[in-house]
Formats: C-alpha cells, sequence, structure tokens
C-alpha cells in the first residue's frame, strides 16, 4: 500500500490524537499544538503517514544537540499495524537525517520493531555517546540505560536496508 510520509500539522493534530488515545489509555501519547507532554511547536520533527487521505500513523521525534535523533514515539493506528506504516515512519526520519544516529528509548515488546528496522544491540550500558563505525556496511546499535528500565536503541546510519518482516513491523507486535 502507497503512504505519503510527511511533516505533521495542526490540522493533523485530531487525527494524531486519536491513534494515541486509542494507542495507551495511560496517557503521553497526544501531541497538543502548544504546550502539553508533547508540543507540536517544541519537536523537531513530527511526521505523519497518510492513506487515502487519513492518518495512519506518527512519530515524534527531537534534535537534543548531541548529533542524535530521539525517538520519542512512533504509534500507528491498529486497523494499519503491520502493513509498514511504522517502518515507512523511521525511513522518512532516517531519509531526512541520514548523518546522525537514532535513539529511541522502549519497551522489551517492542524490540523486534526495532531490530528489523535496522537497530542492536550496543556494548556500553552506560556511555550515551555513539561511537563511529568501523565498517563500511550498515552499523548499528542499541543499548540499555542503565538508570532506565527501557532499553534505548541506537541507529547508526545509513539507515536498514531491505523490508520489514510483517510480523514485525510496529512496536507492540509480538514475533512468536
Amino acid at each position: 500500500m502507497p503512504y505519503e510520509v510527511r511533516d505533521a500539522t495542526a490540522e493533523d493534530l485530531p487525527a494524531i490524537n486519536a491513534i494515541g488515545r486509542a494507542y495507551s489509555h495511560l496517557g503521553g501519547w497526544e501531541i497538543n499544538d502548544a504546550g502539553g507532554s508533547l508540543p507540536l511547536h517544541d519537536a523537531e520533527c513530527v511526521l505523519t503517514c497518510v492513506s487515502d487521505g487519513r492518518v495512519r500513523g506518527w512519530l515524534y521525534a527531537n534534535l537534543p544537540g548531541s548529533g542524535q535523533i530521539v525517538i520519542e514515539r512512533v504509534v500507528t493506528d491498529g486497523e494499519y499495524r503491520r502493513r509498514g506504516v511504522g517502518t515507512a515512519l523511521i525511513n522518512e526520519l532516517a531519509r531526512r537525517y541520514e548523518d546522525r544516529c537514532l535513539v529511541a528509548g522502549v519497551d522489551p515488546d517492542d524490540r523486534p520493531f526495532y531490530a528489523v528496522n535496522g537497530f542492536l544491540a550496543a556494548d556500553d550500558l552506560l556511555d550515551p555517546m555513539v561511537r563511529p563505525a568501523v565498517t563500511t556496511r550498515t552499523c548499528c546499535s542499541f543499548r540499555p540505560n542503565a538508570s532506565d528500565p527501557h532499553p534505548v536503541y541506537q541507529q547508526l546510519l545509513p539507515a536498514h536496508q531491505g523490508p520489514a518482516r510483517a510480523s514485525e513491523d510496529e512496536p507492540g507486535d509480538r514475533v512468536e
């Protein structure tokens, strides 16, 4: 299915927030035009994935000044999980910032999605810095943060090449 990945606008917020509310009843998954836990005007990058004129998923990321891109959220409409929406969002982010490392704090259930999209375990549990790749091929890593119960994933670009397996395409999807 062809998707258009583009920058989010204030007009996208009702659809973005409906998807966020459906994803988590705990809160923190809604973007506000101003203020709130995910303010639209403060994010360096908020992408939407659109098909048939409707938002099917979104990604919220920040550039903290360390040369990294921190992915705060990747959320997909429940009816569009395992259909490439999350992968399309990650790939567009990687394309836009090909000279940066992607970092995402994720739960263990989300590891398959990030692994399929080129994120691998790092060696150092404490050092938040990204070391340059020694090889010319794609070099990726993810590392758990010792003080954070959620693993942190890192991706050294160029981005993962090749299609994701459909069963591992979205955060929260488990591979059995």
